[in-house]
């Protein structure tokens, strides 16, 4: 929870030495030039604190992180059933649930169903699917993936 300014100046203040690595200088990488030129120019145009609020920011959002697995695998647990390479979702429930969770859980059956991980496309392909009426089936995922739409489940799978 320390910049790297305040961790610098603790260091100077005990009298602890300081090394730095040599790599840290070579603008070649982007976490470099995050921290050599985009974030003074974040300081000076837009928030003084940008680093204070970057590291709120992703505490909030850690919790939230958190909080959202665990829905995810308890909406997994009630709506999915997997049998071999193929995976049912109860649809009328997962309709109900709410777009961050519906995303969410269409994004896991994915990463299990798929060879390669799912892209933004994909996953609301995916949800979309949950909406339309019976018999309605996506164009192929990556690896000859479907889903269908069969009565109340989506069937996603090879074939």
């Amino acid at each position: 929870g320390l910049t790297r300014q305040e961790t610098g100046a603790f260091c100077e203040a005990m009298a602890l030495p300081v090394w730095e690595d040599s790599t840290n200088a070579d603008l070649t990488y982007r976490r470099n030039r995050i921290r050599r030129e985009l974030m003074p120019y974040l300081r000076s145009h837009f928030n003084p604190q940008v680093e204070r609020t970057l590291a709120q920011t992703a505490e909030l959002l850690t919790a939230e992180v958190a909080y959202l697995e665990v829905q995810t695998d308890q909406l997994y647990a009630n709506l999915v059933q997997r049998d071999g390479a193929t995976w049912q979702i109860e649809r009328t429930h997962f309709r109900q649930a709410p777009l961050a969770l519906q995303r969410r859980l269409a994004r896991r059956v994915l990463l299990e169903a798929m060879p390669e991980a799912p892209q933004f496309d994909h996953v609301e392909k995916l949800v979309k699917l949950a909406h339309q009426p019976n018999r309605s089936q996506t164009d192929p995922f990556p690896g000859g993936i479907t889903a269908r739409v069969e009565g109340t489940v989506v069937v996603v799978g090879s074939g």
